[in-house]
């Protein structure tokens, strides 16, 4: 049994985002880890001018699932 000092520590922290896009069907859309990018599944790469224009390229995407 682990103690509980050995519990993984997990912090959410959640935000509510308006989107100019209808969403996925999904209950949690977009999951952002500050300072980490998914290395190797680029299938495309864009310029954004915010978080929110690049959150909304992602989701208004159509040739593959973001």
């Amino acid at each position: 049994a682990l103690t509980q000092s050995q519990f993984p520590v997990f912090t959410i922290y959640a935000q509510k985002s308006c989107l100019a896009v209808k969403p996925c069907e999904r209950a949690w859309c977009i999951d952002r880890v500050q300072g980490h990018r998914l290395q190797g599944h680029t299938k495309r790469s864009m310029t954004a001018s915010s978080r929110q224009h690049c959150l909304e390229l992602c989701l208004g995407e159509r040739d593959f699932l973001c």
